[in-house]
């Protein structure tokens, strides 16, 4: 098992050098918010796909047009009409907004309702809004003006919001590909550790009530992943092989928090050595949350990860943002979607010339202010609530007043 620390650069080129999941499914649109497109989507026709009328009025062809503001209506368009009839000089149709322009108007132009005054069958217009929509087509949306037949609309690995969702629709999906997201099983540990009965009170002394399993399931699902909480590991090796174990049988990914450091009570990496996974990572160069398993077994074809936390919740939490949510979109066959803003920092503050800091903040109106000046420890789980922002500072002894420097935002 190698125990160098990698950096975050090179952990990061670990990860993608490993098996993503290719199980892909097709979901209904409604059911498919936040999965991945497991296909690339190219327009099948064109957005939109019949040139109609932006605006309520009147539509003219600017080609048939030589003088005078007075015309004829010859007909109405509504919407879902498809009006085969043509005009002549100095004559318009009626149209509501979203109807479709009759094919053979060559130059259509439309002239608002309220620039016209109808008088029986004859609408008279103003003479400049007549002559500015003529010569700018005004009001008019053009066949393929957003989307052109046969364009590249949705590439595969997109994460599917709504507005992909609402693309999709509007090309007469019902249905979409996607691929399987990873099933994911998360384990607590520790013998301190104590399940809450909901009657918050004072617990034994050396205990401590269970953070880490419900706050990284809650990360999990706030970036579109869904997990089920496996139980608690007690401090036994044999529990922890027969724990693992089994969640692998049904789950692609296996999260464990505690239990990976060097104490005479971490089981975790003697647990691997006994299932035979491959350890790829044992402790970055960050800070906090220095220790980090990465690890894979290999199960017939299936490729299983297991990553394992340090305990202290504000290090479990850190590098469930910054870590497996990005190893998670990897298997995933995604990118990752952290909201990111580049801010001015507030106050100067020391980092670490040899770490990767990650530090809590709050961002508020362009700028970024440290929490109590970096200084916490690893168990403060009140500066998640505290704060809204990470940043991520490499390699760098101090960061001054001014700086500009990138922030995610993880309050969505």
């Amino acid at each position: 098992m190698d125990t160098k620390a990698l950096s975050l650069e090179d952990f990061f080129k670990v990860v993608s050098t490993l098996p993503s999941l290719k199980r892909t499914k097709l979901e209904p649109l409604d059911n498919a918010l936040n999965q991945v497109l497991s296909e690339d989507i190219y327009a099948p026709f064109a957005l939109p796909s019949f040139t109609n009328s932006a605006m309520d009025g009147y539509c003219v062809d600017a080609s048939l047009w030589h003088d005078g503001d007075t015309f004829k209506v010859k007909a109405e368009i509504y919407t879902g009409m498809d009006v085969k009839e043509a005009i002549k000089e100095n004559e318009c149709f009626l149209i509501t907004t979203g109807a479709k322009i009759p094919e053979s108007i060559k130059k259509p132009s439309i002239i608002l309702k309220e620039d016209s005054k109808i008088e029986g069958d004859k609408v008279t217009f103003d003479p400049h809004a007549l002559e500015h929509s003529l010569r700018y087509q005004s009001h008019v949306r053009l066949k393929g003006e957003n989307v052109k037949e046969g364009a590249l609309v949705l590439k595969k690995g997109t994460r599917l919001g709504f507005g992909e969702l609402a693309v999709l629709a509007g090309f007469g999906y019902k249905e979409v590909s996607i691929y399987e997201a990873p099933r994911i099983a998360i384990f607590s540990s520790g013998d301190e550790v104590v399940e809450s009965d909901n009657s918050p009170s004072k617990l034994e002394e050396a205990k401590v009530y269970d953070i880490n399993s419900h706050s990284v399931f809650l990360c999990l699902k706030t970036y579109g992943y869904r997990a089920k909480s496996k139980g608690h590991l007690k401090d036994n090796l044999d529990e922890y092989i027969k724990g693992l174990s089994d969640a692998l049988k049904e789950s692609d990914v296996v999260i464990t928090s505690a239990g990976a450091s060097v104490g005479g009570k971490d089981y975790t990496k003697q647990a691997l050595e006994k299932l035979d996974a491959k350890v790829h990572s044992t402790k970055l160069l960050i800070k906090p949350g220095k220790p980090f398993l990465l690890s894979t077994i290999t199960q017939g074809e299936a490729t299983k990860f297991i990553l394992s936390l340090p305990g202290n919740p504000n290090a479990a939490i850190m590098n469930t943002m910054l870590l497996i949510i990005p190893i998670l979109k990897h298997i995933n066959n995604t990118h990752m979607c952290y909201t990111k803003v580049l801010a001015t920092n507030k106050l100067e503050f020391k980092a670490n010339s040899k770490l990767t800091i990650n530090v809590l903040g709050v961002y508020e109106n362009g700028e970024f202010s440290i929490y109590k000046n970096g200084e916490i420890n690893s168990s403060d789980i009140y500066a998640w609530s505290a704060n809204n922002a990470i940043a991520t500072l490499h390699y760098k002894e101090v960061v001054q007043k001014d700086d500009k420097i990138e922030v995610i935002l993880y309050k969505i």
